[in-house]
């Protein structure tokens, strides 16, 4: 073989492996987030208000701007390929926006959960409906994960906790 070919076949093996890599990672995260869904279900909670005002760190807007962009990255990726496919049978989907996303969400999550205390056992009022917004934010990762993982790439999450 050529240096050239061993180049290319070191390349795919790297690109492999990252994506490997980010696999794992996201299904390490999903199970971050169904351990705190665990917790905060088995709780009583004083109140199950919300306050959005109440997400006031950079980490938890980075989330909810991630979020949001959701839909314009579904849209480049999938729905307007599908629009604007030429030839009957064969659509080129830009599959690798949306997990590219996906990365980027997680890494953002992961960041999140190392760094704020999501769950509180305290039951002062404001605390717990500081936690009930970060849960709504949480549940809103999972949900975006969920609904990925399982509706677009056909991978069921399979929770033993």
């Amino acid at each position: 073989g050529s240096f050239a070919e061993f180049g290319k076949q070191w390349y795919q093996r790297r690109v492999r492996a990252q994506q490997l890599r980010d696999t794992v990672f996201i299904h390490y995260n999903i199970a971050r987030i169904a351990h705190i869904r665990k917790l905060y279900g088995q709780m009583e909670k004083l109140t199950n208000e919300i306050d959005i005002e109440m997400l006031d760190l950079d980490i938890e807007w980075a989330l909810v701007c991630q979020l949001v962009n959701f839909e314009n990255v579904f849209e480049q990726a999938l729905i307007y390929p599908i629009k604007n496919c030429k030839n009957e049978g064969q659509v080129n989907l830009n599959i690798h926006k949306l997990l590219q996303f996906l990365v980027k969400l997680v890494k953002l999550f992961s960041k999140y959960y190392s760094s704020t205390k999501v769950i509180t056992y305290d039951q002062k009022e404001s605390l717990v409906i500081r936690m009930n917004t970060r849960m709504l934010l949480v549940n809103s990762v999972f949900d975006l994960l969920n609904f990925c993982l399982t509706k677009i790439f056909g991978v069921p999450l399979v929770l033993m906790i």
